[in-house]
């Protein structure tokens, strides 16, 4: 795949980074300049006597460089790579890699397979039966405690919520932790970050409420369900579904466009989320991830880039949430289809809340739309003047308008709690602009 230099800033850690690097993407700063199919390497004069030797692995975006730069990538990576997208014709074409590199290579792919043999290793049936038996029966009282809880929220009323808002979950939310159920103890955190100052408030809360009352009943009453709703409500109860059971799942292969990414820092820890999109069914798929402070992910994602890959899908009821379980290369931008216009997109988020009530981020593709600005609101209009409001910043909105010179556009949208935020456009173009 050929990277563009708007996807190659995506890598930068942040925007001195980025000017440093282009600083860098020059041939005079470079006394060897290596290019095969599989990395581009070279050597960047310093300060000191000897030149920093930078790799950049070509099929799953990695850095390696020589320099004591804690920043990944450096602004040798990124300078090296800016040089490749501007001027490739300068690059040795080699049809062997260098030791240093194949090492380098190799290693990570050692990493790699021992991962997945350490995901693949079968569980103790015996041990984990008795620890989920232990387990159940303290989500069991802990559920009892909660739908008390929210009973006794409703009974006596909401009118007062916003002046104890700040004690609303502060003794049940313990309890969960204490129950083992920290998804329920997730939900309750919802509930107290709600701005209970805004117009409206009283909607918000009771949803989360109901929602999460429909959880603990349903999950009472699991026995009754079919498996892949008890797999659906024990996973948004706080059941971890091990990544072995996971990759054990039918693989759906097919060429994944990586429509967005995104990351954010939650409780000391990264989440990353890419959202992918299959090209022959049609089909949504994200993959999750979290990482420890200092912790750097195995592969980076760029927007843009199509993956030929098999996907392994979480068990559960129209899950999304998927672990790659072979990826063969990286391929050219393709269009994916998307909803026509505003109207069969509430028909569809309709539906979609019908198969399953429970999803958070709901992802939808809409096509031709304007970004519209109006009354201090940015809006999305589609070709029958139909407008929704977005839930985007004034500085993504603008970069938007810029972005689409307000011309009919392509939109990727995760829909959440009657809201929408736009991740990333595509143009008539080709071009893929990513939020």
């Amino acid at each position: 795949m050929k990277i563009t230099e708007e996807q190659a800033i995506q890598l930068s850690p942040d925007p001195k980074s980025t000017k440093a690097g282009q600083k860098l993407a020059t041939p005079a700063k470079w006394v060897k300049r290596e290019v095969h199919e599989a990395a581009l390497w070279g050597d960047c004069q310093g300060s000191g006597k000897n030149p920093y030797r930078t790799m950049i692995d070509r099929t799953n975006i990695a850095f390696k460089c020589s320099c004591p730069s804690r920043k990944f990538p450096c602004k040798h990576g990124l300078g090296l790579l800016f040089l490749y997208i501007k001027s490739p014709e300068i690059f040795n074409q080699q049809t062997d890699l260098t030791e240093p590199v194949a090492e380098w290579l190799d290693k990570r792919n050692q990493r790699e397979e021992k991962k997945k043999e350490k995901e693949s290793k079968p569980v103790d049936k015996e041990a984990q039966a008795k620890r989920i038996e232990k387990r159940t029966k303290k989500i069991a009282a802990g559920i009892n405690e909660i739908n008390l809880w929210m009973e006794d929220l409703v009974r006596t009323g909401i009118a007062t919520v916003p002046q104890q808002s700040y004690e609303l979950v502060s003794k049940i939310k313990p309890r969960m932790i204490d129950a083992q159920a920290p998804g329920l103890a997730a939900r309750l955190d919802r509930m107290s970050q709600l701005n209970f100052f805004k117009e409206g408030w009283q909607t918000d809360l009771l949803r989360e409420v109901s929602i999460t009352y429909l959880l603990t009943t349903a999950y009472q009453n699991r026995e009754t369900l079919s498996p892949d709703w008890q797999k659906e409500i024990q996973t948004l109860i706080g059941f971890n579904i091990q990544k072995n059971e996971v990759l054990a799942e039918p693989a759906v292969s097919d060429h994944w466009l990586v429509l967005a990414t995104h990351s954010e820092m939650v409780d000391r820890l990264t989440v990353e989320k890419v959202w992918l999109y299959g090209k022959k069914n049609n089909k949504f798929a994200l993959l999750l991830s979290f990482y420890a402070q200092q912790q750097t992910a195995p592969q980076v994602f760029l927007s843009g880039s199509v993956l030929d890959a098999d996907l392994c899908f979480y068990p559960g009821v129209a899950s999304r949430r998927a672990l790659i379980k072979t990826q063969r290369k990286t391929l050219d931008f393709f269009m994916p289809s998307a909803i026509s216009d505003l109207e069969n997109f509430y028909d569809q988020v309709s539906q979609d809340i019908a198969a399953n009530p429970f999803t958070t981020d709901r992802p939808f593709l809409i096509d031709a739309v304007r970004i519209c600005y109006s009354e201090e609101e940015w809006f999305l209009k589609d070709k029958n003047e139909q407008v929704i409001p977005i839930e985007n910043a004034d500085e993504e909105g603008w970069q938007l308008m810029a972005g689409s010179f307000g011309l009919p556009m392509k939109a990727f949208v995760v829909y959440r709690q009657e809201k929408i935020k736009i991740h990333s456009i595509m143009l008539d173009s080709g071009k893929l602009i990513s939020i």
